[in-house]
């Protein structure tokens, strides 16, 4: 395999390609990176995978020689890096095990795996597809991915739920004490299949980091699998295993007070109260007094204590509750409007954190019990 391309080119694609390399793995071979040179076509294909998320990325090269050849990932991504922009000579020489990049006068070799020993990609044929924009996808995702949980012994709870019925998505996350839900209209031939996957949060994570630009993502969902494309970027990965609970019969659908809040200025009172965690757990607790025109927020420690006085328009019941600030402050990090409903069913019950003028959008909220 041999082949010419830009500098900044393979250092593009290697560094998309390196988010799903393997860095724990026993294989020394899933360390690396896949180069597959296709003569017929001009371009060069990079693949990694953790054989749990694979990412494949393709780029147009002068192909010399076709081939294909795994390489040591972290040492080429690193000193590719450290190159000069120039047109770089890339050679791979199987009788050496190594592969040669020639920069100039001057030259580097990295460490090389046999491709065959490279776990084949498996493609996502079949199943359900459709369409958004990267845009309207890194933003729906991105409100909902920071309520999933870290508890690998409760899986369904690291993911998202993928919940598709005709041409709309709904999208669910939840880590038991809050959850975030949000619906959209996709572009989707409907086929009368309804579907209900939970995609891993890394997953989605590098999804929106790769795609959160492209002007239309693709998206397939097949059995176990999910695959994203866009720009001549593929990722693929496996779905979490597990029915998600539920999420509808936990919504409250009636209320015993509306608040009506500035964003701004309620973020701003809950970073400056998260700022005193309660003492015994840690937990950054405030708690809030609602009154008709007011809303009282305080906090203590053994370091001090906090009481702020913001303006609202209150709906209904006055009554004291708490909250956890930094569940209040990550949903209200990802709404881009003026205003919110902060809407409540009583002091021991969820808390509801709506945007104004958008019913597709809600973050449910669990109260602290008061000390």
């Amino acid at each position: 395999m041999k082949f010419t391309c830009p500098t900044s080119i393979l250092s593009e694609n290697i560094s998309l390609a390196q988010k799903a390399v393997s860095t724990k793995s026993p294989f020394p071979v899933l360390t690396g990176i896949l180069f597959e040179a296709n003569e017929q076509n001009s371009t060069i294909t990079l693949t990694a995978t953790d054989l749990q998320m694979s990412v494949e990325t393709s780029f147009p090269a002068k192909i010399i020689e076709g081939g294909s050849v795994v390489l040591a990932s972290k040492f080429l991504g690193d000193i590719i890096k450290k190159l000069p922009e120039t047109e770089l000579m890339f050679e791979y020489l199987p009788n050496e095990g190594k592969c040669v990049i020639k920069y100039g006068a001057s030259e580097v070799s990295v460490a090389t795996y046999r491709p065959e020993e490279f776990p084949k990609n498996e493609e996502v044929i079949d199943g359900e597809s459709f369409y958004i924009s990267g845009e309207e996808f890194s933003t729906f995702i991105k409100q909902v991915l920071f309520a999933t949980g870290t508890d690998e012994s409760r899986p369904v709870f690291t993911g998202v739920l993928f919940e598709i019925v005709g041409q709309e998505l709904r999208l669910v996350a939840s880590d038991t004490h809050r959850l975030a839900f949000r619906k959209t209209f996709i572009k989707r031939e409907d086929t009368g299949k309804n579907i209900n996957v939970i995609i891993p949060s890394r997953t989605l994570h590098e999804a929106v980091r790769i795609f959160g630009t492209v002007d239309e993502l693709l998206i397939k969902i097949s059995e176990g699998q999910v695959e994203f494309s866009g720009n001549g970027i593929k990722l693929t990965s496996r779905l979490i295993e597990g029915q998600f609970p539920n999420y509808q019969q936990v919504i409250p659908t009636a209320f015993k007070s509306n608040i009506l809040i500035n964003k701004k200025y309620f973020l701003d009172s809950l970073e400056r109260a998260a700022l005193l965690p309660r003492d015994k757990d840690k937990t950054p607790v405030a708690k809030f007094y609602l009154e008709r025109e007011n809303m009282i927020i305080t906090s203590q420690s053994e370091s001090g204590s906090i009481r702020e006085e913001l303006p609202i328009s209150l709906e209904g019941e006055e009554f004291t509750v708490a909250f956890n600030t930094r569940y209040l402050i990550d949903v209200l990090k990802v709404l881009e409007t003026e205003e919110i409903y902060l809407s409540l069913t009583g002091p021991l019950n969820p808390g509801v954190v709506k945007p104004v003028n958008d019913e597709n959008y809600l973050c449910l909220v669990l109260p602290v019990r008061p000390s």
